[in-house]
C-alpha cells in the first residue's frame, strides 16, 4: 500500500512515519516542506517529496497513485485570517483525492470541531470536515482533545520559574491526549481503511485538571510546579511575543476561553475505545523531562 503522509516532521506525523516504517510492509511518501529533516526517514525506505500544502499544484502531483493519504492542517502562526487558511488547505487536499481516487483518508481534527465557532482554531476545522467528507468515500476523522505535547510550550517558564502559564483556572478539567497515541490510532486506519465516513474521537487516558497537570510535571521534576492563571490579555502578549500575529493569538485565546467555560466540548461519550493509554505521568517521564533536560544542556 501507498501512504503519503503530511506533515511528517510535526508532533504526529513524526510518530506515524516511525510506526509504519516499523511494520516495514508500506511505501511510505512523505509530503514535506524541509526535506532535509527527513535524511533518517527517506535512509530507511521513505520517499520524501517536497511539498507545500498551500500549493495545490504540488499537492495533487505529490499524491499521484497514492492508495491512503493522512491530512494535517498545519498551523500557520503568521496568518490574519485562521480560517481562511485552514479551508484553503483543505480544498487543495479535496482536490488530490478527487484528481488522483484517493481510496482511503485519515484527517486530523478536534473533539469540539462539531461546534463550528466560538472554539479558535478548532472553529474552523467544522468546514474542514465537510469539505473532506464531500469527496473521500472511506474517511476516518480523528478528533483529539488536548495534546500532552502543549506543555511543552511552557518549557522555559517551568525550567525558570517552576510556572506553567495560562489562561485557565487550575480547577479546569480537560481529557489529554499524547500525540502517540493519535498517531497509534492513524496508523490503523490507514492500514486498515473502513467503509464510509467514520469520526473516533480520542479521550486521552482520563480528565486531569491544569492544576494537577501542573503537580504530574513537578512531581516528574522533583520539584514544585504550579499553575499560573493569566488574564487573555497577557496570553495574547504571550504569544504575539514568540512570533503570533495578533489575530492568531485572540484565536488560540478563545480557544483557552472555551475550554475555561465549558463550551469546548464533545458530542460523543469517553468509551473503552477511544480511551488512549498514555498517561500524563507517563508523557512527563518519557518526553517532557528529557526535553527539559535537553534545553538546559
Amino acid at each position: 500500500m501507498t501512504i503519503a503522509i503530511t506533515t511528517p516532521t510535526g508532533n504526529i506525523g513524526r510518530k506515524l512515519v516511525g510506526q509504519l516504517l516499523a511494520e516495514g510492509d508500506h511505501d511510505l511518501r512523505l509530503l514535506a516542506r524541509s526535506p532535509e529533516k527527513l535524511a533518517e526517514e527517506q535512509r530507511l525506505g521513505a520517499q520524501v517529496v517536497p511539498c507545500d500544502l498551500s500549493d495545490m499544484t504540488q499537492v495533487v502531483k505529490g499524491t499521484e497513485g497514492v492508495e491512503s493519504l493522512f491530512w494535517v492542517n498545519p498551523p500557520d502562526m503568521r496568518s490574519e485570517d485562521y480560517e481562511a487558511h485552514y479551508v484553503r488547505l483543505a480544498r487543495n487536499a479535496a482536490e488530490a483525492i478527487t484528481a488522483n481516487g484517493i481510496s482511503n483518508v485519515v484527517l486530523i481534527s478536534s473533539v469540539g470541531a462539531h461546534l463550528g465557532q466560538g472554539v479558535g482554531p478548532v472553529s474552523a476545522l467544522r468546514q474542514v470536515e465537510e469539505i473532506f467528507s464531500e469527496v473521500a468515500d472511506n474517511l476516518t476523522i480523528l478528533r483529539p482533545t488536548f495534546f500532552m505535547e502543549n506543555f511543552l510550550i511552557s518549557a522555559a517558564t517551568i525550567s525558570e520559574h517552576s510556572h506553567v502559564f495560562l489562561p485557565v483556572k487550575a480547577e479546569t478539567r480537560l481529557s489529554m491526549v499524547a500525540t502517540e497515541d493519535i498517531a497509534e490510532a492513524a496508523a490503523e486506519a490507514l492500514t486498515k481503511p473502513v467503509e464510509g465516513i467514520r469520526v473516533e474521537p480520542l479521550h486521552g487516558p482520563k480528565d486531569y485538571s491544569f492544576g494537577e497537570a501542573a503537580e504530574i510535571i513537578g512531581d516528574a521534576l522533583g520539584q514544585e510546579v504550579r499553575l499560573v492563571t493569566i488574564t487573555p490579555d497577557q496570553a495574547i502578549e504571550a504569544l504575539t511575543s514568540m512570533g503570533a500575529t495578533r489575530h492568531v493569538a485572540e484565536t488560540m485565546v478563545e480557544l483557552y476561553s472555551a475550554i475555561d467555560s465549558g463550551h469546548f466540548k464533545d458530542d460523543h461519550p469517553r468509551t473503552e475505545q477511544t480511551t488512549t493509554r498514555t498517561t500524563l505521568e507517563d508523557f512527563c517521564q518519557r518526553v517532557l523531562v528529557p526535553a527539559l533536560e535537553s534545553k538546559e544542556h
